[in-house]
């Protein structure tokens, strides 16, 4: 590996960190509920008092943005602790027992490999 590709991951998990801080530390930053409607200011701009403007009802986009990301941020974590902790138990297995568990833990690694990706 050269030097010039060494460093290729500090922007993206920067932008990515910089996302997740916001998305966290969200309802700090914006005051603005995300769920109320004001059809006065349907439509609006990015203004000081809306960065993102407005929806077609009048709610501040920016802090749905952020209220959206929370949720979606738990749900990320929680598969990837769903798919990393089994995967780490059968590892384990695998490393630890070898023979006939390592033989196992290959034939399921494989056969989940095979399974087409559209299908999931």
């Amino acid at each position: 590996m050269n030097g010039r590709e060494n460093g290729r991951w500090r922007i993206p998990a920067l932008a990515l960190g910089v996302i997740a801080l916001c998305v966290i530390a969200g309802p700090a930053l914006i005051r603005t509920d995300p769920m109320v409607a004001d059809p006065e200011i349907q439509y609006a701009p990015p203004s000081v008092a809306h960065p993102l403007g407005t929806d077609m009802l009048g709610r501040d986009v920016l802090s749905r943005t952020l209220w959206g990301g929370r949720r979606t941020l738990s749900s990320a974590l929680m598969a990837m602790a769903i798919t990393i902790l089994p995967g780490l138990a059968l590892g384990a297995l695998a490393g630890f027992v070898g023979g006939w568990a390592d033989r196992a833990v290959e034939v399921l690694i494989d056969a989940g490999l095979a399974f087409p990706n559209m299908l999931l």
